[in-house]
């Protein structure tokens, strides 16, 4: 098991009031799995990716990656274990904007201390995510499909067992989302893991889907209703 989430819990404020943004959250993903996660604005998608990729606490439960507890590490170990072991493409805009395409690809390799050298391995990233063209660009010249390429080649940078990505096709026209879960699809054929939040139902035919709503992922039955109801509207 590569993934195993047990009992998620995070709450959040809202005026006086308290609510779980994710609430008793269970989750496994076997390695090499595609996993798309469905659900509505605001029911928690986001929260628990951030959970996952150990950027935000959770008041209870339990992420287990390899056996081994997440929130067990103190704060380096984690930095180091997201660094080496996860590749995190976030939702909208994320690249720096004061670094080309091959900077901004590299920059996590030299994040942690390792050996070796990082323009190699982003330059076959550019050249197999067909951005090689783009290599000296900046990000404010880039279109949205072209920085989602550069942000997918930046979490491959370090050959993550797992991608958490966030939305990748959102805001892309229907040809460019097709080409992006193109990419995915090839990826994860050669033995990469994906758990990706989406509305898109191209995303979802590459793998197990489930559906999250009010911080609770529901049963297969329920979600399968839940997205009939959702194409209707």
């Amino acid at each position: 098991m590569l993934l195993e989430i047990n009992g998620l819990r995070k709450e959040y404020e809202r005026g006086e009031h308290r609510f779980a943004a994710v609430d008793d959250l269970c989750l496994r993903l076997e390695r090499g799995e595609f996993v798309c996660l469905f659900g509505r604005s605001g029911s928690g998608k986001t929260t628990l990716l951030n959970m996952i990729a150990g950027l935000i606490t959770p008041d209870s439960g339990e992420i287990l990656f390899d056996g081994v507890g997440l929130y067990s590490l103190d704060d380096p170990a984690r930095t180091a274990w997201r660094n080496e072991k996860l590749g995190y493409m976030p939702q909208g805009a994320s690249l720096l904007s004061n670094l080309s395409v091959l900077d901004n690809i590299r920059l996590p390799f030299h994040l942690q201390p390792r050996s070796g050298g990082s323009l190699e391995k982003a330059r076959e990233l550019t050249r197999e995510l067909g951005i090689s063209r783009l290599e000296k660009s900046y990000p404010s010249a880039l279109s949205g499909g072209e920085m989602r390429r550069v942000a997918l080649a930046r979490a491959l940078m370090n050959s993550p067992e797992l991608v958490i990505a966030d939305e990748p096709s959102n805001d892309l026209d229907a040809q460019t989302a097709r080409e992006m879960a193109s990419l995915l699809s090839v990826l994860n054929g050669r033995g990469c893991a994906f758990l990706v939040a989406t509305h898109d139902q191209e995303l979802g035919r590459l793998g197990r889907t489930l559906e999250i709503a009010n911080g609770r992922l529901l049963d297969q039955d329920h979600a399968t209703e839940d997205r009939e109801v959702s194409n209707v509207q």
